[in-house]
């Protein structure tokens, strides 16, 4: 590091133009996705470590079509995408859970901001009952929330009933629109919009009883002591 480059630049006040070696870090950490803290048995690979073979990717091959997923999952792994993985615990290395990530500007039809695209998100068929869904969606939102995302979403076919269920549970709403393939579009919201705050102020200006009334003070004490509605 050029400390004496650094105090020239001090006595010209030119010091905003000059960056130390960790200023410099910084800054160009910010422009790229952040790995997140691994929770159990969850990984964050670059999708070009998975084998095209493996298990997970049949069934998507039946949804899409073979060459038409090949061709997809080609030009993902060029691109450097990331993916979160759940590892088979049979000692196989198989894949037990996947979700494919991808940075886009927006939801379809929803709005713009920085976003979260799950290209995937498969569980397999034998480890259904794992909750591996709960862990693979928690991996998502750590991922989202390090790398200040403002959205998330995913398209599905409307026979992916327990898909778009599950995922409504976690605060997943559907668009307003569908794909160029008929799927439909559900997505998360991560950050409050202008409208949200505007819903807000209006409830704030929802007429309350004031506190300072010593009988619903009373009424409403006891209401809670007894798990009941306060009316």
């Amino acid at each position: 590091e050029d400390i004496k480059l650094r105090k020239k630049a001090r006595k010209l006040n030119l010091h905003s133009r000059v960056w130390s070696l960790a200023e410099a870090l910084e800054a160009f950490r910010v422009l790229t996705d952040q790995p997140i803290d691994p929770l159990p048995n969850l990984e964050l690979v670059k999708l070009f470590t998975i084998d095209d073979a493996d298990p997970i990717l049949e069934s998507l091959r039946n949804d899409y079509g073979a060459e038409p997923f090949a061709a997809w999952l080609a030009k993902s792994k060029r691109e450097g995408r990331d993916a979160l993985i759940i590892r088979s615990a049979h000692g196989d290395q198989f894949i037990a859970g996947l979700v494919i990530l991808k940075l886009e500007d927006g939801v379809p039809g929803v709005r713009g901001g920085k976003t979260l695209k799950l290209c995937t998100f498969k569980v397999g068929d034998q480890f259904g009952k794992n909750r591996y869904g709960e862990l693979l969606l928690k991996g998502v939102f750590d991922y989202a929330t390090a790398n200040g995302y403002d959205l998330i979403y995913f398209t599905a076919f409307e026979n992916k009933a327990e898909l778009l269920g599950f995922s409504e549970s976690f605060g997943f709403r559907q668009g307003p629109t569908r794909t160029a393939l008929n799927e439909l579009v559900a997505y998360k919201d991560l950050r409050p919009t202008d409208a949200d705050y505007g819903a807000l102020s209006r409830k704030r200006s929802a007429p309350y009883p004031p506190l300072a009334s010593a009988s619903f003070a009373f009424r409403f004490a006891r209401a809670i002591a007894a798990g009941v509605s306060a009316s």
